[in-house]
């Protein structure tokens, strides 16, 4: 049994509640054994226990940074080394802390990336052909912190062999779908070649748009279906980059403004504009993105696309 049963949520959120206690969080064998102890009762294995403690504190501050969290997953894998549970969370974690704002030195940032290639690879040898897994391979040389301009070929190419990875071991999972349009639309803006255009229209065409609207947050939906248009825009099929930009506008339009709370976090238009800009030259839908640009309050932010004359 991995989940945790009904009736023991509450008791299990009150013990990560008093390990994290107050400030930073400082890791140590006794607060380990302590978190294990306040526990003992709740019928999952221990490692998975420690497991669920660390995507619980990932987002917390860390005495030691990285490495106190990383602790957690040494001690979940020390009590059952062939779980590949464990090491794909710690990969997905270490994905999430090499990130810039997390780790701002880069050398601290190469070294993460790089354990969360080894620890994502051990949950592939323990669990052959997971889509999960290799999905998460590919985000780490997608999001690389080295994947400057000079890498981003590389990493790119090393990204898009594994989401295709991850759609041969299962066709369903439409994040790897989405992030293998992503890395063609990227190398399409960087080398302006028609055919990175095409196979990102072919990705993104095929990302399912229901799942990907049940599962995960509405803002991915609503980006998706603006990255299509942008890459019709982009590879010259302007008629049908004009329809599917005036029905995303459509939807932006039907948005009250209240009704995510911030707005700005579930949509953002910058594709529109940098699209509307710099390719298309189509008055209507300069108009209508204007009117949506001031009525989200994004003027500052879109500055170019008031300083255009049509």
């Amino acid at each position: 049994m991995r989940e945790i049963p009904e009736d023991k949520k509450s008791q299990f959120d009150a013990a990560v509640n008093a390990f994290i206690g107050e400030g930073e969080i400082y890791i140590t064998k006794a607060n380990l054994e302590s978190f294990l102890l306040e526990t003992r009762d709740i019928e999952i294995p221990e490692e998975e226990k420690l497991r669920q403690l660390a995507i619980s504190t990932e987002y917390e501050s860390f005495t030691e940074g990285w490495y106190g969290l990383r602790a957690i997953y040494e001690a979940a894998a020390k009590a059952n080394s062939q779980d590949p549970y464990v090491f794909h969370s710690w990969g997905v974690s270490a994905h999430n802390w090499f990130m810039e704002h997390r780790t701002p030195e880069l050398i601290r940032r190469i070294a993460i990336a790089a354990e969360a290639v080894k620890v994502l690879t051990i949950a592939l040898e323990l669990e052959p052909q997971c889509s999960p897994t290799a999905y998460s391979l590919g985000l780490i040389y997608y999001d690389h912190p080295t994947r400057d301009e000079k890498e981003q070929k590389t990493y790119l190419s090393k990204a898009i062999a594994w989401f295709k990875q991850a759609l041969e071991w299962d066709a369903d999972n439409e994040m790897a779908q989405l992030y293998l349009a992503h890395c063609y639309h990227d190398l399409a803006f960087l080398y302006s070649e028609q055919k990175y255009w095409e196979l990102a229209i072919e990705a993104y065409e095929n990302v399912n748009q229901d799942r990907l609207i049940r599962n995960w947050p509405q803002w991915r939906a609503v980006k998706c279906r603006e990255q299509i248009a942008t890459c019709y825009a982009w590879s010259g099929k302007r008629k049908k980059a004009e329809r599917l930009f005036s029905a995303f506008l459509d939807e932006i339009e039907a948005l009250e403004l209240d009704e995510f709370g911030e707005h700005d976090a579930v949509i953002n238009i910058d594709e529109l504009v940098d699209t509307l800009t710099r390719k298309l030259d189509n008055s209507e839908l300069l108009h209508r993105t204007r009117v949506q640009a001031k009525r989200f309050g994004f003027e500052e932010l879109y500055e170019n696309l008031f300083s255009i004359h049509n």
